[in-house]
């Protein structure tokens, strides 16, 4: 069970946002697109991955 942080940055991870747009009509998009999805998590799992580890290594 995770634990409350002492500070806000004690946390990791991302934030999705599927492109909710906030006008007086609609809050929220007409469709999602769920390929779009598969393929966001694709870049966040390996590609931003793979850059944080790099950043890591170097002591970033």
């Amino acid at each position: 069970m995770m634990g409350f942080a002492k500070n806000p940055w004690d946390f990791r991870g991302v934030v999705y946002d599927v492109g909710l747009r906030f006008t007086p009509e609609s809050c929220s998009v007409d469709s999602l697109d769920t390929a779009l999805v598969a393929y966001d998590m694709g870049v966040i799992a390996n590609i931003l991955h793979e850059v944080y580890r790099g950043l890591e290594k170097a002591g970033m």
